[in-house]
């Protein structure tokens, strides 16, 4: 369900609080983001105040986008929409502080200096609809900020509660600060936004989010020229789409400066518990997710009474639960209006299965409440975590009703299941304990519940159960020119039934590596080692990757049920020599799994026999030509080599050409082909063929790429891979050109142009014939040296979907060297189609062959039908290069013509 701006305004009652008068006229808000496009029609005179944290080029302009449309969303006019898309507190003025630079990134520092300078310029709201993460241990100086910010100016940070849902402990920071008002996202309809942080805090367990607001689809102001004005479609030309708890917080920022407007004299605490006291919980939704609910402005402005605290969060009630006290929290209910109001309080709360909490457990003692005009009363809400219950979180509300006036307090408690102190021990190499936290980290996973806990300090707090541990150290080795070092390993099955100290000694780590039968075999690039354990019904994974001869692990002193945890190392190998695995007549690709734990053993032998083999053939296309199999190179081209894969191994080797003296950590690639999945039994043996012409498009489904010519709302992506070898139906490949041209048309008339061999453009709506040329230029091969396409297709908008697009591809008898004999020849001729399109019948295949670099052409000789054909070609003595031009087409309107000037020699 979605709900654009001019759905999400009304939903949260914000034009009957303007009816009412209530426009947030006087009210200053600062948002803390990306900065503000102030030439945006909507926001015209709006910005009053603007300072740049970042040192962006750009200044206080939003060459991102982010923070126009947080701007739009709480106070845009709608001016360039003839009232449609305004924001919530349209009269309201807006401080623009960059805490966050063009590409949407920024630094803790930014963010501080930005909160601070909002409460110093005079600021009533301050919006941050950004979220981080705080590493286990590390201190959270950002919701720090916060709360001493509010304490001493009285400032309303309004926080978004971040994106991380929909797993639980999710909320970022400053979200979990206990004096922010935390925002989640709901839909038109209230339900929870699948993406949406929720509680409780980690650390911490504290309840967030307060409240929520509409945040999926939000139509709100586009900053022109932005990042974000590349990337989505604009909507009405000045307005784009967003979904995020970043769109749901300017919402209750707006609507907090409503309520600032109507009382001059409210600070944080009383707009936070208005809003939060007068909300509409969704009571399909937990408080972790939803607080209070979603708010509801209207409601705010008219009823005058509300609640502090504004929630009643126990926390964590420490099992066993003999010894457990009372929680006795009192409620302030205040009434700002001129009549008296009684007030009948009810406890509506649940327990961890949903069901009514034991009677007891959370009472009333004074169940009615008088609070007098502009006076206030206190009622007691008294928890028992000594009531005979089941032990978990409990969580609902206080429910205050006297006439039309309701007041929600959120209310929350984990009676703590059986759990224990688990001390964490990190001994280094050197057999000397670890105590800087940014150096290490221990994960603990339950299997059975998936509840998670990482070590934020020595101690972990964890319910009884088993548990899937994984362990990680950087070691420092050098003082001067220091090179790290990295020590992991997991227990499958670490029992918590008491108190225990779990020790982590990299002491015991051992190196990984495999004992092969080719001589000199050693690990070559980087090895990916990764802990596999199934909990909660899925698979957990803990994966590195990186130079094998920098990782060691640790043997597990646990195992699992068979079938249940996965120790995995995968990594290609070659021959060792100087200049790395030049000339390697192999390479392994291996893929090897233990079952149930880490083993003692971690260099295992490997015998040939268990592998399947694969007889790499590479072509020569240029001088100074250098392949690269992977990570095993280089071999100087033409090349042979053969690669013993793991059976049923789905992963393929790349194969790269670079420049003599070039490799995997030169930028200056040549070229390199990707191929599809494949797998081989053991004992196979297969040939495969690379780097042989003619080069040109390929359409084989990539699953990292393709599709490659695709319609995404109001834009038009290109990015076929123009240099693919003669091999098109299992790979893709890609070629660094010299220059490259892109020119998209549709009916006729020229809408876009581009200097990339990629690229995507804005188009309209309406359908229409679409061409798509590009021309591209090459010196680093011999072959395929300009190369040229024109695609025809025909396309209307429609949402992510792969348009039709043809590709003609040809197979000729080629030497190692990219060379073909004198004489007549015949080969094939290949129709490729891109997948996931529709297409009529070929209607049209037609080849023509030059002599001279495309001067002069002449007509080839097509035989057959359907997509696979054959061409028969004359190669005349004498003659260096042959191009090729051929032009495919079906009855759909779909058609291709591609030039290929020198496609391959003649010898």
């Amino acid at each position: 369900m979605k709900a654009t701006l001019d759905r999400s305004v009304p939903r949260i009652g914000a034009p009957a609080a303007w009816q009412a008068g209530h426009t947030g006229k006087g009210i200053t808000v600062a948002v803390l983001d990306s900065g503000i496009d102030t030439g945006h029609p909507d926001l015209a005179g709006a910005v009053v105040g603007a300072q740049d944290f970042t040192g962006s080029a750009s200044g206080t302009a939003d060459g991102f986008g982010h923070g126009t449309h947080v701007a739009g969303i709480i106070t845009g006019d709608g001016a360039a929409s003839s009232g449609r898309y305004v924001g919530v507190a349209p009269d309201a003025t807006l401080l623009n502080g960059k805490v966050l630079n063009d590409n949407g990134l920024g630094l803790e520092s930014w963010a501080i200096a930005g909160m601070e300078w909002a409460v110093q310029q005079g600021a009533r709201v301050v919006n941050m609809s950004l979220s981080g993460s705080v590493g286990p241990g590390a201190e959270d100086l950002m919701s720090e900020t916060v709360d001493r910010l509010t304490e001493q100016s009285g400032t309303l940070f309004v926080v978004a509660a971040g994106n991380a849902g929909p797993n639980a402990g999710t909320v970022g920071s400053p979200g979990t600060a206990e004096r922010a008002l935390t925002v989640g996202a709901v839909d038109g309809g209230d339900a929870m936004a699948d993406f949406s942080s929720r509680g409780p805090t980690n650390p911490g367990g504290a309840l967030k989010p307060d409240v929520t607001a509409p945040g999926v689809d939000i139509v709100s102001a586009l900053a022109e020229g932005s990042r974000f004005a590349q990337w989505y479609a604009a909507v009405d030309g000045h307005y784009v789409s967003l979904s995020g708890t970043s769109m749901a917080t300017p919402h209750v920022a707006g609507a907090a400066a409503i309520l600032a407007g109507e009382h001059p004299g409210w600070q944080a605490v009383e707009m936070k518990a208005s809003l939060m006291g007068t909300a509409a919980a969704n009571h399909e939704a937990s408080v972790y997710a939803q607080g209070a609910g979603r708010i509801d402005v209207a409601a705010a402005t008219k009823r005058p009474v509300y609640v502090t605290p504004s929630s009643v969060d126990g926390r964590t009630v420490a099992w066993p639960h003999a010894d457990d006290q009372p929680i006795d929290t009192a409620l302030t209910y205040h009434n700002d209006g001129d009549t008296a109001v009684t007030l009948h309080l009810e406890a509506q709360v649940q327990d961890p299965a949903g069901h009514a909490a034991p009677a007891g457990m959370f009472t009333l003692p004074t169940a009615d409440v008088a609070v007098p005009a502009h006076g206030t009363a206190v009622a007691h809400l008294v928890a028992d975590p000594r009531v005979s219950g089941p032990d978990g979180q409990y969580q609902g509300y206080v429910v205050a009703t006297g006439g039309d006036t309701v007041v929600h307090t959120p209310v929350a408690l984990n009676r703590e299941v059986e759990s224990y102190d688990v001390h964490v021990a990190v001994i280094g190499p050197d057999g000397v304990p670890v105590t800087d936290h940014d150096l290490f980290g221990v994960s603990f996973a339950d299997v059975r519940t998936g509840f998670s806990a990482g070590t934020a300090g020595s101690t972990v707090r964890l319910p009884k159960g088993t548990y899937f541990v994984t362990s990680n150290l950087a070691v420092a080795i050098g003082t001067d020119d220091v090179e790290w070092r990295y020590v992991s390993g997991a227990e499958p099955s670490y029992t918590v039934d008491g108190s225990k100290t779990f020790v982590f000694d990299a002491r015991k780590a051992k190196p990984i590596g495999f004992k092969l039968d080719r001589p000199g075999a050693a690990l070559a690039g980087s090895a990916n080692i990764g802990y596999f354990r199934t909990v909660a019904g899925q698979v957990w994974s803990d994966e590195t990757i990186g130079p094998p001869e920098r990782y060691t692990v640790v043997p597990s002193q646990t195992s699992a049920p068979a079938g249940q945890f996965t120790y995995r190392v995968a990594a290609m190998a070659g021959r060792a020599g100087k200049g790395a695995f030049s000339g390697s007549p192999y390479a392994y690709a291996i893929e090897w799994k233990h079952d149930r734990n880490v083993p003692d053993d971690l260099t295992p032998r490997l015998r040939d026999s268990e592998f399947a083999r694969v007889e790499h053939r590479i072509a020569n296309s240029g001088p100074d030509q250098e392949a690269w199999l992977g990570a095993v190179g280089p071999l100087t081209t033409p090349a042979s080599i053969t690669e013993l894969r793991t059976p049923e191994l789905p992963w393929q080797s790349a194969v790269a050409l670079f420049r003599a003296g070039g490799g995997p950590d030169d930028a200056n690639l040549q070229t390199v082909y990707y191929p599809l999945d494949a797998t081989y039994r053991r004992g196979q043996v297969v040939v495969k063929h690379w780097n042989c012409g003619v080069f040109g498009p390929g359409l084989a489904p990539h699953p990292w790429f393709s599709p490659y010519l695709v319609r995404d709302g109001a834009y038009i992506g290109f990015g076929v891979p123009l240099f693919g070898d003669q091999s098109g139906a299992d790979r893709i490949g890609y070629s660094r050109p010299d220059t490259a041209r892109l020119v998209l048309s549709k009916d006729g008339q020229r809408i876009g142009e581009s200097t990339y061999d990629s690229d995507a453009f804005q188009v309209p709506d309406e359908p229409g014939t679409y061409r798509l040329e590009a021309q591209v230029t090459r010196t680093n091969a011999a072959y395929s040296t300009q190369l040229s396409a024109v695609w025809t297709f025909v396309s209307s908008r429609v949402d992510a979907t792969a348009l039709p697009a043809l590709a003609v591809r040809f197979a000729p008898a080629l030497d190692d060297h990219n060379l073909a004999r004198a004489g007549t020849a015949k080969y094939p001729v290949t129709v490729q189609q891109q997948a996931g399109a529709t297409y009529g019948n070929l209607t049209t295949l037609t080849v023509e062959v030059s002599y001279d670099d495309g001067r002069t052409w002449r007509p080839a000789k097509v035989q057959g039908t359907g997509l696979n054909r054959t061409v028969t070609v004359h190669h005349p003595a004498g003659t260096r290069f042959v191009s090729l031009r051929a032009t495919a087409a079906d009855d759909r309107g779909t058609a291709v013509t591609q030039t290929f000037i020198r496609a391959y020699g003649l010898r």
